[in-house]
């Protein structure tokens, strides 16, 4: 059933009232207590063995500055379709055919196994904003073309496990949440290369 505008699917929060709905976010109230919420993110480890893919992409709110990152982004591309599809997000697989896509459309790399692509970590934002975030770690993949919108840019680059480390110590990666899932996964699974 596709909704229209005045219809805003479920809500977790029954005792919370729908207060704005933007294009892809939407702002809930309680008394003076207000809940953000928008839908989860993707972000894919590919490890090569050697090392990671990442990408460099400018940014405008780093006034078009490089900013290092995990390639991914939205799971759902509008609140309405986010809300229509809500419990396929529950479905790993769901998460996992958008992590697939993110790959290919921004760094053009082609992930067609399913033991390729393995759930790491689900990062959670707080108590009054949801915009979670789901890790996969990448193994298996081929080269492909990217499929970059109009106004993105964007490098793919490989470097080793200890590059990466020091680009997570120098502030290089602006996305605070998933320097400290890289941290975790480079002095967890890769900590031989960072101390040898």
């Amino acid at each position: 059933m596709q909704r229209d505008n005045t219809d805003y699917g479920y809500d977790a929060r029954k005792e919370y009232r729908v207060i704005f709905n933007g294009l892809l976010g939407q702002v809930l109230q309680n008394g003076r207590k207000e809940y953000y919420r928008r839908p989860p993110g993707v972000r894919a480890i590919v490890d090569t063995g050697k090392g990671l893919i990442l990408q460099k992409e400018k940014r405008e709110y780093l006034n078009m500055e490089w900013d290092y990152r995990l390639t991914g982004g939205k799971s759902f591309d509008s609140l309405i379709e986010w809300l229509d599809g809500y419990d396929a997000i529950i479905n790993s697989d769901f998460l996992e055919q958008a992590i697939i896509r993110e790959l290919e459309e921004e760094i053009g790399l082609l992930v067609n196994s399913d033991t390729a692509v393995r759930k790491y970590y689900h990062s959670q934002s707080s108590s009054s904003v949801e915009h979670d975030l789901y890790y996969f770690i990448v193994t298996e993949y081929e080269e492909g073309k990217a499929k970059l919108q109009h106004d993105e840019v964007i490098e793919k680059v490989e470097l080793s496990y200890t590059q990466v480390y020091d680009l997570l110590l120098d502030g290089s990666f602006s996305e605070d949440r998933t320097r400290a899932v890289l941290f975790n996964f480079l002095l967890t699974e890769k900590k031989e290369y960072i101390f040898p």
